[in-house]
């Protein structure tokens, strides 16, 4: 479910990013917050680093070679200026642990510009990143999920041409 609300809310990305101009992510206070609760109970954080991303790159693009699959070698394109992954997921934390994570999150973001915001049956989808002034790439995207406790950003760069093409199709 979550992965079908992710790609909804990138294939509504090239619509909503071009028409505002967004302020970085404070992506090491971002970095920080994950770091000061990654040890809570209910807190599961994942981290792929440059390396360890390279390392899947690798593997994702010799499988895409030896398939074929021309609609994977798109979505590929699009994660390949992807330099470091992390996502936070929170459901099991305690209802304070919780708030207060979310409080600390939600006043890092109150400078950051929210390029889109879906809601969808008591679901919340706040999306953030930093769009370039042609509106070509979006860096640092960032998408927060207070009802699924889900924090999902992905530093580097995606390039929105590449985003719409592979929504087309």
């Amino acid at each position: 479910m979550k992965k079908i609300v992710l790609i909804l809310l990138l294939s509504l990305l090239p619509l909503a990013a071009p028409a505002q101009r967004t302020k970085a992510l404070p992506r090491q206070k971002v970095t920080t917050l994950v770091s000061d609760f990654s040890g809570e109970y209910g807190f599961e954080v994942v981290r792929v680093g440059r390396l360890g991303l390279g390392v899947v790159k690798a593997a994702m693009r010799k499988a895409i070679r030896a398939s074929g699959d021309d609609e994977a070698a798109a979505a590929f394109k699009i994660i390949s200026g992807v330099k470091s992954v992390s996502i936070v997921e929170y459901g099991d934390a305690r209802p304070q642990i919780k708030e207060r994570f979310e409080r600390r999150l939600n006043r890092m973001l109150d400078d950051v510009d929210l390029l889109m915001e879906a809601k969808d049956d008591g679901t919340n989808m706040r999306v953030f990143g930093v769009v370039d002034e042609d509106g070509g790439e979006v860096r640092d995207f960032m998408a927060f999920s207070p009802n699924d406790c889900v924090l999902i950003c992905l530093y580097g760069s995606m390039s929105m041409r590449e985003l719409a093409r592979l929504m087309k199709d």
